[in-house]
Parts: C-alpha cells; sequence; structure tokens
C-alpha cells in the first residue's frame, strides 16, 4: 500500500543521483544508471540519500528484467528516515516491480498512492500513469486504459521526454490492434517509429516492428508481416537478447504456418523453447511457443504431439493469471480428440470455456472506482480556479474575464478531444463485447454438439469430474430453451426440481466452473440485452432502459446496471449508444488496408 511519513523538508540530491535519476527516465539506459550508482562513495551521504539510490539502483534491475534481484535490492530501502520527494519515489518504483512481477492488483493499489499523492516529478507521474493503463489493458478496461496513455503521454512530452512519449504511442498502437481498430494501430505504428528514429532506439523500435507484425497478421496481410519481421531483425542484434529473440522466433513461426510451411513453422517454435526461462516474460513467450506448436500439430494430425505440447503450455501456465492462453491450449486439447475420444474432447472443451470466461470477466470494480474518484479531484480543482479567478476579477477585471475566455477555449478544446478519444474507446469497446457474445455461441453449440455424443446409458461410468461436466450441460441447455434466465422468480432450487437433480449437486456443477448461479443467470440476460440492443427490428430495443431490464429478468434497475457494467465494461446507456457505429469500422479497415500500407 502508499506509505506515509510525517512531514520533513526536503534536500537537494547529489548531481550524480540527479544524473542517475535522469537517465532511468530515458527509455533503455538502465545499464547506464546501474554504473552511475555503482560506486562505493555512500558512506558519507545522509540516509535518505543513500535509500534514493537503492530505489533507482531496484529500479533499474526491474527493468533490466533482474526482477528478483530488484526485489531483495527494495526490501533494503526503509521508509521512515525518508523525505517526500524520496517516499514519491520509493513508491512509483514499489509498483513498477510489483507490475512486473504480474502482481496486478498490488500495483494498481501503490500506483493509485502515487497518483492521487503530490507530484513531486512529473516523469515519475507518467511512468505511473503508463503502468496504470497497462493493469486497465490487462483487465480490459480499454476506454480508460487509451485515456491514461494519452495522459501519460502528455506528461512525458512536458518533461521534454519525447522519446518516452513514443513508446506511449507504441503501446496505443499494440492495443487498437489487440481491439481490431486496424486504421488506427497503423496510424500510431507510423508515428510512433519517426521519434523513435529520430532518436535511434533501436531495441524500442524493434519490438513497434514486432506489433507491426501481429497488427498486420490479425488482418492476414502476410506480405507486411514478413516486411515488419524483417526490419525487426535489421534493426536490433536480437541474437544476444532472449526475449527479442523468443518474440521474434514465434511470430516466424506462426507466418510459416498461415503459408502452410509447417515443418518452418515447428523449427522456429522449437527455437523459442530451446532459448530457455531465464528471462522477462519467458513463461508467456514458452507457454505461447507449445500452443502454436499444438496447433500445427493438429493441422498434421499428430495428435499425440498435439497434445503433449497443449500439456506442456499447461504446465508451464500453471497458477499465473493467462487465463487466454489457458483457453487456446484446451482448445488444442479438443482438437486432438475430438475424432477419437468425445468425452475427453467434451471435458476439455468445457475447461476452455471455462478460461474464456474467466479472461472475459476479470473484476475491475477498483480501476472503475479509482477513475471515477480522480474526475471527482479533477473536477474540484477547476471549481477551485474557478473560485480564484473570481476574487481576481475584482481587481482585475478584463484580464481576468479575457483569461477565463483562453480558459473555457483551452478546457472545451480539451474536453472535445477527450471525448474523441472516449467515443473511439467505447467503439471498440463494443465490437469487443460483440465478438465476445459470437465466441460464446459458438462454443455453447460446439459443447452441446460433443455431449450429445455421449452414451448417457453410460453415465455410471463417468467419473465425478465428467459428471459435472455434463450436469453443468444440461444445465445450461434447459435455460437456454424457452429463455428460463428470462424469468425474474428464478433460483437454485427451481432450477435443479426442473432439471431432475438436487440443489447441491447442481451448484457444485456450476462452482465447479468458477461461476455462481446468480452470476450465471445474469451473464445470460446480459446478453439477451445485447441481442436486443443489436436487432433493430426487435420491438424492444425502444425501451426505456428501466422496461428493458424488467424483460430481461432484473427485478431492480440498479443490479441491471451494475451487472451490465461488470460484463462489459461500458453503460447499458453507453452501449446502446455506441453500438449503431460498429457497423462501420470494418469498412474503413478494408479501405485501409487497400491504400495506406508500406511500400516493400
Amino acid at each position: 500500500m502508499f506509505v506515509t511519513c510525517r512531514q520533513k523538508s526536503e534536500t537537494g540530491y547529489p548531481a550524480q543521483l540527479e544524473r542517475a535519476i535522469d537517465l532511468f527516465f530515458i527509455e533503455n539506459e538502465y545499464e547506464s544508471v546501474l554504473k552511475i550508482l555503482d560506486n562505493p562513495e555512500t558512506v558519507s551521504l545522509p540516509e535518505n540519500i543513500r535509500y534514493v539510490k537503492t530505489i533507482f539502483k531496484a529500479a533499474s534491475l526491474c527493468e533490466t528484467g533482474n526482477i528478483d534481484s530488484a526485489k531483495v535490492v527494495l526490501q533494503e530501502v526503509c521508509p521512515e528516515p525518508l523525505q517526500q520527494r524520496d517516499l514519491y519515489y520509493y513508491n512509483c518504483i514499489l509498483g513498477l516491480i510489483k507490475f512486473r512481477s504480474g502482481h496486478y492488483q498490488k500495483a494498481f493499489q501503490v500506483a493509485a498512492g502515487v497518483l492521487e499523492s503530490n507530484t513531486y516529478d512529473l516523469r515519475a507521474q507518467a511512468l505511473t500513469e503508463r503502468m496504470m493503463a497497462r493493469i486497465m489493458t490487462y483487465y480490459e478496461q480499454y476506454d480508460h486504459a487509451i485515456s491514461m496513455f494519452y495522459r501519460s503521454g502528455e506528461h512525458y512530452r512536458e518533461s521534454g521526454l519525447h522519446k518516452s512519449a513514443a513508446v506511449n504511442l507504441k503501446f496505443l498502437a499494440s492495443l487498437y490492434a489487440q481491439l481490431g481498430a486496424f486504421t488506427d494501430a497503423v496510424e500510431k505504428i507510423k508515428e510512433a517509429e519517426i521519434t523513435l528514429k529520430e532518436y535511434n532506439d533501436r531495441d524500442e523500435l524493434f519490438y513497434l516492428y514486432v506489433i507491426g507484425v501481429k497488427t498486420y497478421l490479425s488482418y492476414n496481410s502476410i506480405d507486411t508481416a514478413k516486411y515488419y519481421v524483417k526490419q525487426a531483425m535489421e534493426t536490433a542484434d536480437f541474437t544476444q537478447d532472449k526475449q527479442m529473440r523468443a518474440s521474434i522466433f514465434n511470430h516466424l513461426g506462426t507466418i510459416e504456418s498461415f503459408q502452410g510451411n509447417y515443418t518452418a513453422a515447428i523449427a522456429s517454435f522449437e527455437r523459442v523453447i530451446q532459448i530457455g526461462d531465464d528471462y522477462f516474460g519467458a513463461k508467456r513467450r514458452q507457454a505461447e511457443a507449445y500452443i502454436n506448436l499444438a496447433s500445427v500439430y493438429n493441422i498434421l494430425n499428430n495428435h499425440k504431439k498435439a497434445t503433449d505440447c497443449a500439456k506442456h503450455a499447461i504446465e508451464i501456465i500453471d497458477n499465473d493469471v493467462l487465463d487466454n492462453l489457458k483457453y487456446d491450449a484446451y482448445k488444442e486439447l479438443f482438437s486432438a480428440f475430438i475424432t477419437t475420444d468425445p468425452l475427453k474432447a467434451s471435458n476439455y472443451l468445457d475447461s476452455a470455456q471455462v478460461n474464456l470466461e474467466k479472461y472475459n470477466r476479470l473484476s475491475t470494480t477498483e480501476t472503475i472506482n479509482f477513475i471515477e474518484t480522480q474526475l471527482e479531484l479533477e473536477r474540484a480543482i477547476r471549481k477551485i480556479d474557478i473560485l480564484q479567478s473570481d476574487k481576481k476579477r475584482n481587481r482585475l477585471l478584463f484580464y481576468a474575464t479575457f483569461t477565463l475566455l483562453l480558459l473555457v477555449s483551452f478546457v472545451f478544446i480539451l474536453f472535445s478531444n477527450m471525448r474523441k478519444r472516449l467515443s473511439q474507446a467505447l467503439l471498440l469497446l463494443v465490437r469487443k463485447n460483440l465478438t465476445h457474445v459470437n465466441q460464446i455461441q459458438k462454443m455453447d453449440e460446439i459443447i452441446n454438439q460433443q455431449h450429445q455424443i455421449i452414451n448417457k446409458d453410460s453415465i455410471s461410468q463417468l467419473s465425478a469430474e465428467q459428471k459435472e461436466s455434463l450436469l453443468f450441460s444440461d444445465f445450461k441447455t434447459w435455460l437456454e430453451k424457452d429463455k428460463k434466465y428470462l424469468q425474474p422468480e428464478l433460483d437454485l432450487n427451481m432450477a435443479a426440481r426442473e432439471i431432475g437433480t438436487n440443489r447441491s449437486y447442481l451448484s457444485r456443477a456450476i462452482n465447479s466452473r468458477g461461476l455462481k448461479f446468480t452470476e450465471i443467470i445474469n451473464k445470460y440476460r446480459i446478453l439477451e440485452t445485447i441481442k436486443i440492443f443489436k436487432d433493430e427490428n426487435d420491438q424492444r430495443s425502444e425501451y426505456n432502459l428501466e422496461k428493458i431490464a424488467s424483460e430481461v429478468g432484473f427485478n431492480t434497475k440498479s443490479v441491471f446496471f451494475d451487472s451490465f457494467r461488470k460484463e462489459t465494461g461500458m453503460t447499458p446507456h453507453q452501449f446502446r449508444e455506441y453500438i449503431r457505429y460498429v457497423k462501420f469500422s470494418d469498412v474503413d479497415i478494408i479501405a485501409y488496408q487497400e491504400s495506406d500500407s508500406p511500400e516493400m
């Protein structure tokens, strides 16, 4: 949590330490920071200054991938002697290390404290805002993430760190590509490329080109993806960096697989595995490689190897929160057994669906509350500014009025831009939710087909886990028939009685999927709401939100709003307002692909 301390007077830092801090906030200068800080002349320095040196040593170790060492070094810092600026840095770096360690909720808590406190270094604030944006991306709060990336970029530019602002554009490009906003992704790639070339930062250019590869692969533009692979390999010495090698070989393998060169694809994915696991992000890269191998082996009908690779991926992921990769791994296991063991394939498909559900319903309450708090604070600050302007106007009416007009104009322009960005983000979020609805429907259809294949006469021979899987499938089939989830009085007892089982068995089957009865009912009701919004011919689409809530089975409007926001990351009003624009987005993508691809 954010650490507090008593008020103390501030002292300046030695020139060497200030130089090290300046270098830290310049991307990829971490080795230089460590060299400056690694000197024995620390005994005569005040205790808080020695601790600040330790803080930035931990920070630089963290950013060079030595997370465990960074944790150990930061533990040497005692917050008690720290002054306000020292403490600000301490919490900023503590949050960064938590983030790099994958402890996103703890990182979020620390970062929220940093952003709510006084700003002692705008560069540290920009870094923390970037980290918050990445956490929000992970929790699928895309509108807030996009806004925070822009905010961080503006603060980097105010600090004169234009390269860091370009790095934010790189992250935005990746986010837009993930959301399917091809035009925006390509635009940000090109903007970032101009600045990163000016600074000749080959490492950041490498990762920018990798995002270019991912973006064009998403739209099956193989030639352009290969162009960006070539750019990445020619830009940085990726042979000396394990993280870079793993990234590039995974993408090379994907391209070879797209083109049907399966032997070459397998060789590329195996090279990722051979790199080892002693680099930052190794677990994710290796899991991706094993899943990609499983996919290729399934295409080649070598289902035994596909099974081994998919299971290796699940072992690597273990208990890490990588539900999207678990979904992909279980889906490959389903493909491996679909023709030889339908029951086992069905169980793997159930597991895939469970992880898909987890991935798409990550809790974001804290993130939303934080953003709302920040907006309230900013509104309060603006009110104070207006009051102060009123007092000055008594003495300098003309100048104050003129200043106020400028301020109003500036605020109007600022909020117009923010509204435009927010609208863009909400549009992307609508598209993402509609895609998710289609995924769930397709997955449910496949699961139902598989369970129909299973011989119900042999149920006594099934394991407890398999019986739970069948019962859960029966429950969903019953629920979907005649849309029983629309009944406001529906409860667990009624469902169990109708299905022909008891409450305990049904509850256990639902809980084994990581769900609660009310959660799954509310989810169906929200999906029904989305279908209503999507279908212009459905007369219910013209109802007010309170009536729609009643139509889909909610007893109160507040529960409807909370459930909708938890499921989609948006309010029902926002979703309904922006869904009508989604149909135009694909046209933009196609037009941009035809007119604005990089020259070969």
